[in-house]
């Protein structure tokens, strides 16, 4: 059977807890007890109630992702929504103190002059210098020069069949075993 008896340790221990009780709780009624803190409250809500009901705000949420689907960060080179390379022709320089222009051709059609900053048809003229000028497009910024040909359009698709070109003597490592067999 244990030893229920308390000892002098334990009789202070029980005794100091007990009296601590009892003093915070004097102490606290004396010093007014709950009843600032219920004072502050009573303010604030009084505070709470008179101010003037707003309405809630909408989510932007929607907004936000449409316009995050219009518009990406950056652009899709492969795949279905991937954006072709325009293909961008210049063919005349105009620069003055009041002006900086470029007559471009996009895509083979008819060329326009677009001003220094302005797009059109998904090009910004960026830079214009005597002979040259710099695009940017979805793709990138782009440097130009007078004459140059834009290079033929090629797709994805036909690249990825062929494929890089094997030299000459090359000699290839065999098929898997689980490749169909060739005719």
């Amino acid at each position: 059977m244990p030893d229920l008896r308390l000892t002098g340790v334990r009789k202070a221990a029980l005794g100091a807890a007990g009296a601590g009780l009892i003093l915070g709780a004097v102490a606290w009624v004396l010093f007014g007890g709950g009843s600032r803190a219920e004072e502050q409250l009573e303010g604030q809500q009084i505070r709470l109630q008179a101010a003037p009901l707003t309405a809630p705000r909408t989510s932007q949420a929607p907004q936000l992702i449409a316009l995050a689907t219009d518009h990406p960060l950056f652009a899709l080179t492969t795949g279905p929504g991937a954006v072709a390379e325009v293909l961008v022709r210049l063919d005349g320089v105009a620069r003055s103190s009041q002006r900086q222009a470029a007559l471009i051709a996009l895509n083979g059609g008819e060329a326009q002059w677009l001003e220094r900053g302005a797009s059109r048809g998904g090009v910004t003229l960026e830079e214009v210098q005597s002979s040259r000028v710099v695009v940017e497009t979805a793709l990138g910024r782009r440097e130009i020069a007078l004459g140059e040909q834009p290079p033929a359009p090629q797709g994805p698709s036909v690249q990825m069949l062929t494929g890089p070109a094997i030299p000459a003597g090359v000699r290839l490592p065999p098929p898997p075993a689980s490749a169909p067999a060739r005719p």
